[in-house]
């Protein structure tokens, strides 16, 4: 689950660092819970045109008495700095490092590609946005994978925001997870907090709740 979302049109900054907590039940039988901490920074290539974003998150993951690096990612995104029919578009690549621990369930184990094209539109004081996406798995020791196709849009108002995301199963012949998820970003000694719940649904329903920090 990304704890943290960012869209077309980023604002103008040369670098941004992020992290963000998250707590919930896995999508099991047992109703064992799962945990991470992960972290994130962020930077505009300067002085490129078009503009390009690079990024990475790493961090650690925790499923009952199992504990792990989280899988780390890298991504590159093309940022929209124009309308093209009326909304602003990114192109973005992600490349998933199988850091976390697959033999302990929490990872693949496999190197992931990841292609995703992202739009966001401005109507008064409302922000919709929505991206669909394709996964390549790498292969795996201990899973039968699928590559697959993800999707989601979500809409901001004010400094609420409510969103739905899918995403097909890694493993073959998986059940597809819906995730909805309602958060709120709020100010705290001039620094942006963003609490959220969410639910979640493939085989069994589970929740989360976390939040991010942006510096």
């Amino acid at each position: 689950m990304a704890v943290w979302t960012q869209t077309a049109n980023a604002d103008e900054w040369p670098a941004r660092y992020s992290w963000g907590w998250h707590f919930g039940l896995a999508d099991s039988s047992d109703g064992q819970s799962w945990q991470s901490l992960l972290a994130s920074a962020a930077v505009i290539v300067p002085g490129a045109t078009p503009k390009w974003r690079l990024s990475a998150t790493v961090g650690v993951v925790e499923s009952s008495s199992q504990r792990s690096l989280a899988d780390s990612w890298l991504s590159v995104t093309r940022l929209g700095q124009q309308r093209h029919l009326g909304q602003w578009w990114d192109l973005q690549w992600k490349l998933k490092l199988p850091t976390a621990d697959a033999s302990k369930g929490l990872g693949t184990g496999g190197v992931d590609n990841e292609l995703r094209v992202q739009s966001l539109a401005r109507l008064a004081n409302w922000i919709p946005w929505y991206y669909v996406g394709y996964r390549w798995r790498g292969s795996s020791d201990y899973y039968r994978l699928q590559n697959g196709f993800s999707w989601g849009a979500g809409v901001s108002w004010y400094r609420w925001n409510i969103s739905y995301s899918g995403r097909q199963s890694s493993l073959r012949d998986g059940p597809v997870r819906h995730t909805w998820t309602l958060g709120r970003q709020l100010t705290i000694a001039e620094r942006r907090f963003s609490p959220y719940i969410s639910i979640s649904k493939a085989v069994n329903t589970q929740w989360g709740v976390g939040f991010s920090s942006r510096f």
